[in-house]
């Protein structure tokens, strides 16, 4: 037990079950409002869940930049497993307090537009992906599928982020604010620099090319990112948008 506690994994994950219990004491003290408190409190576990998940997605590219032998950066890599189980819980208690609290289950979703259950299906799509991450997530499942088969399996927690990123925009309610959208694109960019020189780094190592085709990588890899990133919020409708140009007319 006493190994237990020293392990970083198991503080870490005691530490997210403190923070939400935490989170639902003192938002059920300080809001009156039942309806609010069932919104708030599943807003701010599915924004947890996201800066969880990001925090488990960058941790690649740090490692790839970063000396052989970092410490910390070690100490990073064997927590990321528990980060992203963290991330798991805190989009399990958004969905769920959203689906059944906010929504009232299925009977809800026919009063919404088609492309909020778009959103929701993304979302849901996403959950699934973080639940395959997480049950494979423990050393006994990773030797049983080998090192190289886990972590192919794990990329594709970089195609569930951009379906959750579609459904944050279709039904996020605070993100038509300038200052939100500003760190999300900050948090992002900075994502994307991290991976596109990873990814240049990768090309330059296996296939012994250039410095300037490993840039050029780089440059057409970020570019192709942040243009996808700018381009959704122009293509894909917001729920929470259209309600805001309705109250303003």
């Amino acid at each position: 037990m006493y190994e237990l506690k020293k392990n970083l994994r198991f503080k870490l994950l005691i530490s997210t079950f403190l923070l939400s219990l935490l989170l639902a004491i003192l938002m059920y003290i300080f809001i009156d409002s039942h309806n609010v408190y069932i919104t708030r409190l599943q807003q701010a576990y599915g924004y947890l869940a996201l800066l969880y998940w990001y925090f488990a997605l960058i941790v690649s590219p740090i490692k790839a930049i970063s000396p052989e032998n970092n410490k910390y950066v070690k100490r990073l890599l064997f927590a990321r497993r528990a980060i992203g189980v963290s991330a798991f819980y805190f989009a399990v208690l958004h969905a769920t307090i959203a689906f059944f609290g906010q929504l009232e289950g299925f009977s809800g979703i026919s009063y919404y537009p088609r492309y909020f259950s778009v959103s929701l299906l993304f979302g849901l799509i996403g959950l699934s992906f973080l639940l395959v991450m997480t049950v494979t997530s423990f050393d006994k499942i990773v030797d049983f599928l080998t090192f190289k088969k886990w972590k192919l399996l794990h990329r594709l927690g970089y195609f569930a982020a951009i379906l959750v990123y579609l459904h944050v925009w279709m039904v996020g309610t605070y993100l038509g604010r300038t200052w939100l959208q500003i760190i999300i694109l900050a948090l992002l960019l900075m994502l994307f620099v991290l991976e596109s020189w990873r990814l240049s780094n990768y090309f330059e190592n296996r296939y012994k090319k250039t410095r300037v085709f490993t840039f050029l990588i780089f440059i057409l890899t970020l570019a192709l990112l942040c243009g996808l990133t700018l381009a959704i919020p122009s293509i894909v409708e917001r729920y929470h948008g259209d309600h805001e140009n309705l109250e303003v007319h």
